[in-house]
């Protein structure tokens, strides 16, 4: 399907919900972006509808090939996004959701629930060395910050109490963490291996 707006062109699968309502799946089941300049794509605008239909759920292989992706625009009319959508682009500097959504909302580039409680991507090729995570988040999902590798230290606020062992997994130069309320125990009773620590 071809987005006469934008001309890109999309692969996609159909769904029904339980009323027979037919939606649109991007990526989930196989690759989404048809171009043979993917990887020369620097800037993607999801479309919210396809053929009239609503884009559902974005899934893992979305842009698969688009490697030099700068910016992803999330519209409001998607549902779900898996977090390992954007796990290949390690050129991306920021997400924007459309403030209409329902369920997702950026701030400085990063994906969010709506409400702000969950931290669900930060762009791998962020700017930031030294970030803050914002006062309202209270859980960091797994693999939130993977691949960040300029990220040097990180600060936790009080307000988060979920955390995983894979909440930190790929910053490579992470040299330190500081937890303004102390480490939050794991989810699962598991015991922290060893955290790198503020000095």
């Amino acid at each position: 399907w071809k987005d006469e707006t934008t001309g890109m062109v999309w692969r996609y699968d159909e769904i029904s919900d339980e009323e027979g309502e037919k939606m649109v799946e991007l990526g989930v089941r196989r690759p989404a972006v048809v171009s043979k300049d993917a990887s020369r794509l620097e800037n993607i605008a999801l479309p919210g509808k396809v053929n009239g239909m609503r884009v559902y759920m974005v899934g893992s292989r979305v842009f698969r090939g688009c490697t030099n992706l700068v910016s992803v625009s999330i519209p409001a009319e998607v549902c779900g996004i898996y977090p390992d959508a954007f796990a290949n682009l390690r050129k991306l500097e920021r997400i924007d959701v459309h403030e209409d959504n329902e369920n997702y909302k950026s701030r400085d580039g990063a994906l969010y629930s709506k409400d702000g409680s969950s931290l669900i991507v930060w762009p791998k090729a962020t700017k930031s060395f030294c970030v803050t995570v914002p006062g309202d988040v209270r859980r960091i999902v797994p693999d939130a910050f993977a691949g960040c590798w300029g990220i040097v230290a990180l600060t936790i606020p009080a307000s988060v109490t979920n955390l995983y062992q894979n909440s930190f997994a790929g910053l490579r130069h992470l040299s330190g963490v500081a937890f303004e309320g102390g480490i939050p125990p794991m989810p699962d009773g598991k015991e922290w291996g060893r955290l790198p620590e503020e000095s």
